[in-house]
């Protein structure tokens, strides 16, 4: 998120991160934090509004916590974006619980995060795939660094996490609404071309990730 409230990003499938991360390195990428699990709550009402609306409220926990609220902006690459740390997760669950809202799904991921020239680079890797996604200020300066980092510009993904995990669990016949490791654990990794099938055609049904 840039100091304005927005949050500008682009994301990119990869069928591994050994190669990407090599790349960022040699663009003198700097390694901003080592690798970390990061664990997502998104809460909704119970008529389901706030996904709807295209908006979400995350509660999200790595080595501290975040409270989130994002929202459509001006662009596919925009969003609105305010997000607020927290000291205890346990005690911002119960907060949204008492105020009406509820879990209505989960995902983890684990990130490391790069820097190089004016952006941040992220590199996920979630129990049905592996990520990247481009953060900055501007679309041009993101689009200039996928490009130098060997992204097609046009390979960029418009679908959340949750909508490619819905697709993938569709397609799988997961019943568990659950992203976790160890839903997947035990489940072989569906083939990257099916992959990115499922994560061009997944439509937009909810709020960003």
């Amino acid at each position: 998120m840039n100091a304005s409230g927005r949050e500008i990003e682009a994301k990119f499938l990869l069928p591994h991160l050994a190669d990407i991360r090599a790349r960022l390195l040699s663009a003198g990428g700097r390694l901003v934090s080592a690798r970390f699990l990061e664990v997502n709550l998104r809460f909704d009402d119970e008529l389901g509004r706030f996904g709807a609306a295209g908006r979400v409220l995350r509660l999200r926990r790595d080595r501290s916590a975040f409270l989130t609220y994002k929202a459509p902006g001006p662009t596919p690459d925009e969003r609105t974006e305010i997000e607020i740390e927290i000291e205890d997760p346990e005690a911002g669950r119960r907060f949204l619980e008492a105020m009406g809202f509820r879990v209505v799904a989960a995902y983890e991921k684990y990130r490391e995060v790069f820097s190089v020239g004016a952006v941040q680079v992220m590199l996920d890797e979630l129990p049905f795939g592996h990520f990247v996604e481009i953060e900055g200020d501007s679309v041009g300066a993101i689009q200039v660094a996928a490009e130098r980092l060997g992204l097609a510009w046009e390979d960029r993904l418009s679908a959340t996490y949750l909508d490619i995990f819905e697709a993938v669990r569709t397609r799988i016949g997961l019943a568990e609404r659950q992203a976790t490791f160890a839903v997947f654990e035990r489940r072989p990794a569906l083939p990257f071309a099916d992959l990115e099938s499922l994560a061009r055609q997944a439509r937009h049904q909810g709020a960003p990730a």
